[in-house]
């Protein structure tokens, strides 16, 4: 043992010292180093948490700040749209009633005629009345009146009638409008067994009582049509 102690001289004990001074040292700064690391690394996590939290917050921030932008705008969409359907309703209601215009026009600019369920009907209601002669006359400057009278006189004539003079042609201004029926009095069977047959075909007409008409005759005017 003594051999042991004799093997180190004092130059050796004071770096034994110096050695053991050191690793005191360095293991008092080891702790404080360790806080200090642990402390920087946790400060980072946290920095990273938080600007992760922020990030996702600003994130649904704009979500829904973006959300409300497009409600808004399906909103502004809807009442375009209403408007849209509203003038679209106004626009067919417009041409509805241009359509029905044109169509009661154009049946005021047709031609008059007889049609064949007309005829039937007309010859079926008078065929067991008894007959009138009759003298019809047309508007001879109106294209559309010379062209009705024909029809009329051949129903009048299929139905039974017989005709004074053929068809004449009414020289009068202004040209006469309508049908007028000229008849010696309304008290006649005959005169009202006709004009009912054509009310029953639905063909308008005026009456103009004259005494000076033999009673068993009827003078039927085809006037211009009426507008």
């Amino acid at each position: 043992m003594q051999a042991f102690w004799n093997s180190f001289s004092l130059d050796n004990l004071e770096r034994i010292y110096d050695v053991a001074v050191i690793v005191l040292i360095i293991s008092a700064l080891l702790v404080p180093i360790s806080t200090l690391v642990t402390w920087q690394v946790n400060k980072k996590i946290n920095a990273i948490k938080n600007s992760s939290g922020n990030t996702t917050n600003q994130r649904l921030d704009e979500a829904e700040a973006k959300i409300g932008e497009t409600e808004q705008e399906a909103l502004n969409f809807k009442k375009e749209a209403e408007a849209l359907k509203s003038k679209y309703d106004e626009v067919v209601d417009e041409l509805d009633a241009n359509r029905k215009e044109l169509e009661e026009t154009k049946q005021k600019l047709a031609p008059r005629t007889i049609s064949k369920q007309q005829k039937e009907q007309f010859i079926s209601f008078l065929v067991d009345k008894p007959k009138l002669k009759f003298w019809l006359s047309n508007a001879g400057n109106n294209e559309e009146s010379v062209e009705f009278s024909k029809q009329i006189f051949k129903l009048l004539i299929d139905a039974g009638y017989k005709n004074i003079g053929g068809i004449s042609t009414a020289i009068a201004a202004p040209t006469p409008k309508n049908i007028s029926f000229g008849i010696h009095s309304e008290n006649s069977p005959e005169v009202m067994a006709l004009l009912n047959a054509f009310t029953f075909i639905n063909i308008k007409y005026d009456i103009i009582v004259n005494s000076q008409i033999p009673a068993n005759q009827i003078n039927i005017i085809i006037g211009a049509k009426g507008l």
